[in-house]
């Protein structure tokens, strides 16, 4: 998951979302073919994606088209990963390895997640609610992955209308055979009055809860916003302006990441990303040999020397 170019034969690239990814990679891609035409699509010219001996990818169960890389049977990354089933992702199949390197973004104890289940049947509740009354809802997330799952999660509502940038990506997700409806773009939405007839649901980007116009919605049509994200159980970083706030994720809590570790049965650990730090001490506490990758760590071989 390289974040800038540098030189190298292979480059694996677990999923598309803008902190995995760069442009200028020249050389071999190593990726699921959803995630090369989703990074395409949002800009960054990746080449083809190619098979090598000694290399398996598995589903890592964090957007569409993420994956894991097992690499001589030997080393496990997992890239952004998520253990349980929710909507069309299924949980992630982990192989045996003697050497794992695990991301922790949520790699801190206070990160507990609720059952995703729990988490739909209180936002259908309080949709429910909402429509009651005539009151419009936003539900907002990260365009790529949470848009879609939401998509999936609440397409049951009518009617539904889609931000562009969110209907863009739920087309090309359609072609990969991902069961998403088509819904109105909120541009013709608004363009042909049918705004003016409530309730009704908004997909929106995270970003838009600060912008014009969710401000604009807000004014005119006294819109009630959903923000969707682990970092809500975070008080920093709040409802990010949202009248409320769901910690429905698309990564592994604290206790899904030990139990990624005991599947795969490593002998040596290596985390990165996130609460590396304070996870590794986590699992050193364990019996676990572990210890954070450095934010400035490139290669796995400054660590690891295979016999």
């Amino acid at each position: 998951d390289p974040k800038a170019p540098v030189k190298a034969d292979y480059y694996f690239v677990s999923h598309a979302h803008v902190d995995h990814v760069c442009g200028g990679l020249k050389g071999n891609i190593i990726a699921s073919k959803e995630t090369v035409i989703l990074a395409r699509e949002r800009g960054y010219s990746l080449p083809d994606t190619i098979s090598l001996d000694g290399i398996e990818l598995y589903d890592s169960s964090h957007i569409v088209g993420s994956k894991s890389i097992l690499i001589d049977d030997k080393i496990f990354y997992t890239g952004d990963i998520a253990i349980h089933a929710r909507g069309f992702l299924k949980a992630p199949k982990l192989p045996k390895a003697s050497i794992l390197v695990i991301e922790t973004t949520y790699g801190h104890p206070k990160y507990l997640f609720p059952n995703p289940a729990k988490v739909v049947e209180e936002v259908n509740k309080l949709i429910s609610e909402m429509y009651e009354k005539g009151v419009p809802v936003a539900l907002c997330g990260y365009p790529l992955g949470k848009a879609q799952m939401l998509s999936y999660l609440f397409s049951t509502w009518e009617p539904i209308y889609v931000q562009e940038s969110i209907m863009k990506l739920n087309e090309t997700c359609r072609s990969f055979g991902i069961p998403l409806k088509s819904f109105t773009s909120y541009s013709k939405a608004k363009e042909n009055g049918l705004l003016e007839k409530r309730p009704w649901i908004l997909l929106a980007p995270s970003y838009s809860l600060k912008g014009g116009m969710m401000k604009f919605l807000k004014e005119k049509y006294d819109v009630v916003t959903f923000y969707f994200s682990g970092w809500t159980l975070n008080r920093r970083f709040g409802n990010n302006g949202a009248d409320y706030s769901f910690p429905l994720s698309d990564h592994c809590d604290y206790m899904d990441l030990i139990k990624v570790v005991k599947q795969v049965e490593p002998e040596k650990i290596f985390t990165v990303h996130g609460y590396a730090k304070e996870f590794s001490i986590e699992l050193k506490k364990m019996g676990y040999d572990a210890e954070p990758l450095p934010v400035s760590q490139t290669w796995l071989d400054d660590f690891y020397r295979s016999d």
